[in-house]
């Protein structure tokens, strides 16, 4: 019975150890000899010199092991050359940038990049480009100092790649850098190559020097024949005899804005969304104040850009120039109930006084006659001599169908040219 008892507490012992070595993964592993059981087997004497460790009892069959969990990835220093052959689409990225990314990230930009690269093995314009950028981010222009008189000494930093940083940006730092009362002005640029040298004034070249000028307009660059009118309440009021004439002025604005300063756009983002807009002919059609209406958008934007260099904000950009837009043409609708309104006895509004369209030109029923050859771009024949077989003489005038009513266009161009 002692036996027995002796026999049992053994057994309990092995279980209690085993269990302890199946909950602690760090335990040493260690090659147990198996002890036969002297139930089944008889018992032999052990080897001398051989310690007999007993074998645990492990209830799955097998040790225990230690689960693995890899840790986060690290590029070091010596890892950088075999991350650029294993990936050649960005092998031109800097040191730091292929460092600084997880290998992932690097595998994933370097598909993208062979997939635009396409069969040939050569990359894209665009990809071209974007690894340009990439590398200038990593590189500057050490500019030495020099000498410069705007004419004949001209230093290396005018010559320059542009600037790649936003133009707010641009035109925030030059309000740091430019004066308080402005450029000093000149009017020797040379605006005569570019083709606008009739539209520039000495008040124009003034007010283009100083920013915060608040009395910058666009009829400071309208045409010599706008500014030569016998009238000179017209000229004031109506200085554009069409639409062509408002571009040019606003074209020609723009290009002696960036003649002055360079890294001023205000003007020609006026310029870019009024073309977006088509000049805002969807909103007035063709009404006899479109001009006007024009001429006064731009020179409330010019106020606008002057309030905000002396604020030193932002101009006006796209999406701030349509709402403004927004609010100027809400301005000049009439009132809901103006249709309803009695006016000299009947119902409706007055007609007001009729003019000629500065826009389309209207022609009587004898006067539109024009030349269908002129139209196509082959008439030989000056306007004052060409006639047709019956004497009756011709226009040198565009022929195509624009209004409701099926009024002709009437500028001075052919029906092959009409803009579309």
């Amino acid at each position: 019975m002692p036996a027995e008892r002796l026999r049992e507490a053994m057994e309990a012992a092995k279980r209690l150890l085993a269990e302890e070595a199946a909950s602690d993964p760090h335990t040493r592993r260690v090659r147990f000899h198996q002890e036969p059981s002297s139930e089944s087997q008889p018992k032999r004497a052990a080897p001398v010199g051989e310690e007999v460790v007993p074998v645990p009892y492990v209830p799955d069959g097998g040790p225990p092991t230690i689960p693995y969990t890899p840790g986060p990835l690290r590029t070091v220093t010596a890892d950088v050359d075999c991350l650029r052959k294993d990936f050649p689409a960005i092998s031109h990225w800097p040191e730091e940038m292929l460092r600084s990314q997880p290998v992932g990230d690097l595998a994933k930009a370097n598909a993208e990049l062979e997939y635009k690269m396409g069969r040939a093995g050569r990359p894209t314009l665009e990809v071209q480009l974007d690894n340009n950028y990439q590398q200038l981010l990593h590189t500057k222009t050490r500019v030495a100092a020099g000498e410069d008189n705007q004419i004949s000494i001209l230093h290396e930093a005018r010559f320059l790649p542009g600037m790649l940083c936003s133009a707010t940006d641009a035109w925030l730092r030059g309000r740091d850098t430019v004066p308080k009362g402005g450029l000093v002005p000149f009017a020797q640029y040379d605006i005569q190559t570019l083709g606008f040298s009739r539209n520039m004034s000495a008040k124009g070249w003034a007010a283009l020097h100083n920013p915060g000028h608040g009395h910058l307009s666009i009829k400071m660059f309208a045409t010599a024949a706008g500014r030569a009118a016998s009238d000179r309440d017209r000229r004031e009021e109506e200085p554009f005899l069409d639409l062509e004439g408002f571009k040019t002025a606003l074209r020609a604005a723009s290009l002696a804005q960036t003649l002055v300063t360079p890294w001023n756009f205000s003007i020609a983002a006026i310029e870019g969304f009024l073309h977006s807009t088509k000049y805002g002919f969807k909103f007035f059609r063709n009404q006899r104040d479109h001009l006007k209406h024009l001429t006064s958008f731009v020179d409330l934007c010019f106020e606008e850009n002057a309030r905000r260099w002396n604020l030193r904000k932002p101009f006006l950009v796209n999406t701030e120039l349509t709402n403004e837009w927004n609010v100027f043409t809400a301005s000049l609708m009439p009132p809901a109930n103006a249709a309803f309104l009695p006016s000299g006895g009947k119902r409706g509004r007055s007609p007001g006084p009729r003019s000629r369209s500065p826009i389309r030109a209207k022609w009587t029923d004898g006067e539109d006659r024009t030349c269908s050859y002129f139209n196509r771009g082959s008439c030989r024949n000056r306007e004052q001599e060409c006639q047709d077989s019956a004497g009756v003489p011709l226009r040198h005038t565009c022929s195509v169908r624009t209004g409701r009513n099926g009024e002709k266009c009437g500028r001075r161009h052919p029906a092959k040219f009409h803009p579309k």
